[in-house]
């Protein structure tokens, strides 16, 4: 990357042929070694009210090799279709990744619209720098370098050992009921003895999450600060995202990075390089035993507590085990993987993501999956509320193969997938007796 002068048992399941992944521990089609996963004991808690959480870690020896720890994808969704995505080093290799991939016309529209913020810590006379990304001549910088360890329960967390103290950063996507907003918190906790100063860079693509972004004359090179919240938008008709950094200075500094490259699409036979734009830096004090919570989203904080739509996001997570107490860790791991499929569309319909990263909503594909994801899992309103939506949607006795991610019209090109409607309708049937529905 250069600088523009001033102008296992996965969580969910493996990468697939055509590049699909879940959560923790796709490996893009090539083996992972099992000794880099460690699930935890059935009995070990992950979280509050003694109930266990499937939780999964990388040791050190995982996460200090680059090759091996960037093969390990984790994903965060929003329940409408966006997501927090990367690898374990720190480095995106697909141009999916992002800390803020939002769907602009929930479930789809899907903008890469914040890609990274990459961190340094300064304290005794020495910086560190925890970010990663690949170059064409390099791997800069090499924070991976720094890590102790990573862990997932339920969300994705770090620990960066630094000159003897610790830093850890856990990344978690949150939801609101009551509004169609894209939203991450990223946490900061800092053990040290001393005070350090955290510098938090972003970096802006604003782009089509299927296309790649380049160094040009129309991004905004300015965005708002006040209060601790940055307001920035990439371009005209690009959806303003809101970063809030507590008690924070800010210092513009646009400028542009050159040549971010993306591995996986490069193995792909596709464009694999980005350049990124970054608008300034933000600077913030963390005393002994201090915690930062960023908020990254497409709509202000406005007042909200992030750190408690976390800890409701944790227990809404936490609910979705609640019927599978009792069972292994793998199944309570699929559970949560079910999760991670089943997304709002509009104010009162559900439905299923065909796959991650790139695919929406397929007629089909929900229908086949709807008894595992929903009637297993016990999440009978949202099954009802994906049979509606495809309901609403047939035309002439079809069913839609699938919605467009750019809003067009439904397509009708499947010819099954009205049978696999009666099919889920008579499985939910029997699994609810709900015969008014």
């Amino acid at each position: 990357m250069s600088r523009g002068g001033k102008g296992r048992l996965p969580v969910a399941p493996t990468a697939d042929a055509r590049g699909n992944v879940g959560n923790v521990g796709a490996s893009s089609g090539r083996p992972v070694a099992d000794d880099a996963i460690h699930p935890l004991a059935n009995n070990d808690v992950g979280a509050t009210g003694g109930r266990p959480v499937p939780t999964f870690e990388f040791d050190r020896d995982v996460c200090t090799d680059f090759a091996r720890a960037s093969l390990l994808e984790w994903l965060e969704p929003n329940g409408i279709g966006g997501w927090a995505s990367s690898t374990v080093s720190g480095a995106h290799t697909r141009r999916y990744h992002g800390l803020l991939v939002a769907a602009t016309t929930p479930p789809v529209g899907r903008q890469v619209l914040l890609s990274r913020l990459d961190e340094a810590v300064t304290f005794g006379g020495e910086t560190f720098d925890l970010g990663a990304n690949r170059c064409p001549s390099a791997i800069h910088p090499r924070g991976f370098e720094h890590l102790a360890g990573f862990r997932q329960d339920p969300f994705p967390t770090w620990n960066f050992e630094l000159g003897g103290a610790r830093l850890t950063k856990t990344i978690a996507a949150v939801r609101s009921e009551d509004r169609f907003e894209n939203a991450v918190v990223v946490r900061y906790d800092w053990t040290g003895e001393e005070s350090v100063r955290l510098a938090l860079r972003p970096f802006f693509a604003g782009r089509d999450f299927h296309a790649l972004g380049h160094a040009n004359e129309f991004v905004h090179r300015e965005g708002t600060f006040d209060a601790g919240t940055l307001r920035y938008a990439s371009y005209d008709g690009v959806p303003a995202v809101f970063l809030h950094v507590p008690a924070s200075e800010y210092r513009a500094s646009p400028d542009w990075y050159n040549r971010f490259q993306f591995e996986l699409e490069r193995e792909r036979g596709l464009d694999f390089e980005e350049d990124l734009f970054t608008p300034g830096v933000f600077e913030v004090e963390l005393a002994p035993g201090a915690r930062l919570v960023v908020w990254i989203s497409t709509a202000p904080l406005a007042g909200r507590d992030a750190e408690g739509l976390v800890e409701v996001e944790r227990a809404r997570r936490l609910a979705t085990l609640e019927p599978f107490s009792e069972s292994t860790p793998l199944v309570r791991a699929l559970a949560l993987a079910a999760d991670t499929f089943l997304v709002r569309r509009g104010d009162d319909l559900s439905t299923v993501v065909a796959g991650y990263p790139w695919f929406a909503d397929w007629g089909r594909d929900a229908m086949i999956a709807l008894p595992g994801l929903c009637l297993v899992t016990r999440r009978f309103d949202q099954a009802k509320g994906i049979l509606r939506a495809f309901a609403r949607a047939s035309s002439q006795g079809m069913l839609p193969n699938r919605f467009p991610d750019v809003g067009e019209e439904p397509e009708f090109n499947t010819v099954d997938a009205t049978l696999w409607f009666f099919v889920a309708a008579w499985k939910y049937l029997q699994a609810t007796n709900d015969e008014a529905f």
